[in-house]
């Protein structure tokens, strides 16, 4: 069932929870650099990796510059006395950015690309996915959120 957070984007999530609710660089030629074998300078190289493996931990990371920037605004979170700079789940907060007037200064919309993928019975044909479009879409959300603007509005400072 869609949240109610997500009322801003009903007309094409439905009534149910629309995902993504944003995205990040997943792509494995542009992804993040990795070194592998570090530690064995005959294999040592370096590569890159995609998809959630690299996009989950860099919106984690992301989110935890929010919540240490959080901690220095006594304004800022909603969390209980004993950690009164937490925020809870950040879905919320992303959606409500996506309705401001500021939105674009906050989050790049992606408006090029699908989520296609080859198709698993014949790898020669790609499911057709869903295309990125202006605004929330089915592809990448919201959109890339920019890491200093992000800390910046949910946090004030």
């Amino acid at each position: 069932k869609r949240p109610a957070y997500q009322n801003g984007v009903a007309s094409i999530v439905g009534t149910v929870r629309g995902v993504p609710d944003m995205a990040l660089n997943a792509d494995l030629i542009t992804g993040d650099a990795v070194v592998i074998d570090a530690f064995d300078p005959k294999l040592a190289a370096v590569g890159a990796v995609g998809g959630t493996s690299a996009s989950a931990p860099d919106a984690a990371a992301m989110w935890a510059l929010v919540l240490q920037a959080c901690r220095l605004n006594a304004q800022c979170g909603s969390g209980p006395s004993s950690h009164p700079y937490r925020l809870g789940n950040p879905a919320g907060i992303l959606y409500r950015l996506y309705a401001r007037p500021s939105y674009l200064q906050t989050v790049y919309d992606v408006t090029y690309g699908n989520n296609a993928v080859f198709n698993l019975t014949d790898p020669s044909q790609l499911d057709q996915g869903y295309n990125a479009l202006t605004g929330y879409d089915l592809t990448t959300g919201i959109g890339v959120p920019f890491g200093s603007a992000l800390v910046k509005v949910v946090t004030g400072i």
